[in-house]
């Protein structure tokens, strides 16, 4: 940079030089040989100068001009495998993208094959090893729960209680109507902490039944106060209304907080 400005000065210089010399050989001519002979050697001179510095000039120009293309053909490059490399960047992520696709569809059908053998397992398990419990006068049964004229079916399900993790459902369904009175003492593996129990369907209704030591009122299902492992089933009709019928069934939650609910014995009772 400072080479070029040192020579555009150079030739401002000698133009200067050049035009006082013609203004002075002008407005005072060589009188003799000698002085004539440093003129033209002076104007020579300026002028070899002058042609060297433009010659100089130009072959710089020409060279900043070669690396200026270069540099703009270099960026044109770098810009072109950039733009390359940027879509060989999106198919890789589209071919990635259709990858973890095909492998989330492949596992889903792996899930959904083994959850269907895992349930078809267990329910071949179920079928060969039956839940069995003893009644009070009677051989043991095999699930579903049979007492009398009434089944329980037990299942498993999720507590709703963070303080008793264990829980299940059990569903008491009559084989034909029942009016007057259903009692049962059912006997789990567990000690059970808490208890909810309501009915299914319309015009079946039950009361609660009285307390024979204070008259209170006391819940018709309820945990057995002297041995928690107990489940009191104490039900009463109104009179001309059926207490429970095939077509509606009778569900109770069970909830322990110290092992898995599962029935072990079916007694009839309280007296």
């Amino acid at each position: 940079m400072w080479t070029d400005i040192l020579i555009s000065a150079a030739l401002a210089i000698l133009t200067i030089v050049m035009a006082y010399l013609g203004v002075h050989v002008t407005l005072h001519p060589a009188d003799s040989t000698r002085a004539k002979r440093w003129y033209k050697i002076g104007f020579s001179s300026c002028a070899m100068v002058a042609v060297a510095l433009v010659v100089w000039q130009g072959v710089r120009n020409g060279e900043a001009q070669a690396g200026f293309q270069r540099t703009v053909e270099n960026a044109a490059q770098s810009a072109q495998r950039a733009s390359q490399r940027i879509d060989g960047l999106q198919r890789d992520e589209q071919t990635e993208i259709a990858r973890r696709e095909q492998a989330e569809r492949d596992l889903a059908i792996i899930v959904q094959g083994t959850g269907k053998s895992t349930r078809e397992g267990v329910v071949d398990d179920i079928k060969k090893s039956p839940i069995k419990v003893e009644l009070n006068g009677a051989q043991p049964e095999t699930a579903p729960l049979q007492s009398e004229d009434v089944r329980i079916v037990s299942s498993v399900e999720r507590s709703i209680y963070p303080d008793a993790p264990y829980a299940a459902s059990w569903i008491i369904q009559p084989n034909v109507p029942i009016t007057g009175s259903f009692r049962r003492i059912i006997s789990c593996a567990s000690a059970i902490k808490y208890i909810e129990d309501h009915l299914t369907g319309a015009g079946i209704i039950s009361v609660g039944k009285g307390s024979k030591d204070t008259g209170k009122m006391v819940p018709e299902v309820r945990i057995d106060e002297g041995d928690k492992t107990k489940i009191i089933i104490d039900m009463s009709a109104v009179p001309g209304i059926p207490l429970l019928t095939p077509e509606h069934s009778y569900i109770v939650h069970v909830y322990s907080d110290v092992g898995a609910v599962i029935i072990k014995k079916i007694e009839l009772g309280p007296k």
